[in-house]
């Protein structure tokens, strides 16, 4: 079986610590881009089934949903039925509507870039997001009806401690 990963490449802002290809959003190139993923998925004649679709990024809930939605839809027309469907979900572009349109679509798994949930960190980082909206991110996921979601974490973040570390631990298990 094959796994599909679409790498969406674009950012609200580059953060300190990344090393993925991003750039600024262009909603000039968007329509663009997404044709190209699908044409180059077309050009694939794999006969066998996907077994896992995982677009993630950069940041693909930066994408409005009038563009990922379809988008996203296209691409699972091409790949079949798949046993895991995941999207990467910056928390500061946590939306509730996106959350039950991607669980209406199939998604069933959400990963969130929550990084670290000491604002120090965060700010350190370069991230957009609060502490706090990775809480509300993970709430808005689990009313849309996901079970099933993953939390990235970095470690020994230049000036953390192991205290800020087990904290955010201790906050993504609760």
């Amino acid at each position: 079986d094959l796994s599909v990963y679409v790498h969406i490449p674009f950012c609200a802002r580059k953060c300190r610590y990344c090393s993925f290809y991003s750039v600024p959003l262009d909603g000039q190139i968007l329509p663009s881009f997404l044709t190209a993923v699908l044409t180059e998925l077309d050009l694939y004649n794999h006969n066998l089934p996907v077994e896992t679709l995982y677009i993630g990024g950069g940041s693909p809930s930066l994408i409005a949903a009038e563009h990922l939605i379809p988008f996203l839809r296209q691409m699972l027309k091409r790949t079949g039925p798949v046993c895991e469907f995941t999207v990467e979900i910056n928390p500061a572009q946590a939306d509730q509507l996106l959350f039950a349109q991607l669980k209406d679509l199939g998604a069933s798994r959400l990963s969130l870039g929550a990084q670290s949930f000491d604002q120090k960190d965060l700010d350190f980082l370069g991230r957009l997001h609060r502490a706090e909206d990775i809480g509300r991110a993970v709430d808005q996921a689990r009313a849309a009806g996901f079970d099933n979601l993953g939390l990235d974490l970095i470690y020994a973040i230049p000036g953390s401690s192991r205290k800020t570390w087990k904290q955010t631990l201790q906050k993504a298990i609760d």
